[in-house]
């Protein structure tokens, strides 16, 4: 939704080398949002699929073909004691999302969750303020050429973060029926947040969205690393 925004609002001079809004091509938009951003054909592969971009990341060339996802589950006794348990183990999650891409996939390796380590392991929502997000939503991915997959972090909200940058890794290998990869390996990211408030407006006062729409949008919003939902339910 916010992409279709952009896209629609501005348009990209190239002798500016800026993005500019419509209705006032003369006017650049402010450094702050794009200002001199190279082109999508510019960036490199890694580039294009994460988004928001990590803060650090180094990167190989080696690429790990796999169609299905193991864990131990020591792995993941940190996370699933700190966080509601009315969660799931992300494990499910990531299974049904390779699935999609495995029919007749002649792969048969395994991407493994090999470490996940949470440093304060008591750590709870209602703790995170403006002052301390940076520190409490930071984590470490490591993916290796074998595909061990490694993430610390100081609070399972980093865990939460790095598994939504896993995600977006993950591709579909269109060569040979091999299903799943993960290209660029090996490839350790670091990252945190800039900013403490990354939201969505939604108005529904006049404009009407399902309820499955709304849902969807929560769940992409998670996806990319957003966390508040402004809605705007009403005029009254």
């Amino acid at each position: 939704i916010i992409c279709l925004v952009i896209y629609y609002k501005m348009y990209y001079d190239n002798r500016t080398g800026c993005f500019c809004e419509k209705k006032q091509h003369s006017r650049p938009m402010p450094d702050l949002l794009y200002h001199h951003k190279p082109g999508f054909s510019d960036l490199n592969h890694i580039q294009q699929n994460l988004w928001p971009y990590p803060n650090g990341i180094t990167q190989g060339d080696a690429k790990f073909n796999f169609s299905k996802i193991n864990s131990t589950d020591a792995a993941w006794n940190d996370y699933l004691h700190d966080i509601d348990k009315t969660y799931n183990n992300p494990l499910s999650d990531f299974s049904k999302y390779i699935a999609q891409f495995n029919q007749g996939s002649s792969s048969t390796n395994t991407l493994t969750f090999h470490n996940i380590n949470i440093t304060k392991k008591e750590y709870k929502l209602d703790q995170l303020t403006s002052s301390t997000h940076k520190n409490d939503e930071k984590y470490t991915l490591d993916v290796s050429t074998d595909g061990k997959v490694d993430i610390t972090a100081e609070t399972f909200i980093g865990v939460g973060y790095a598994l939504a940058t896993l995600q977006q890794l993950i591709e579909l290998d269109k060569t040979h029926n091999s299903g799943c990869c993960i290209r660029n390996l090996p490839i350790n990211v670091t990252d945190q947040p800039n900013t403490y408030y990354r939201n969505v407006m939604l108005d529904t006062a006049r404009t009407y969205f399902s309820t499955e729409s709304i849902c969807d949008l929560l769940r992409n919003m998670g996806h990319h690393k957003m966390n508040y939902f402004d809605w705007h339910i009403s005029d009254d």
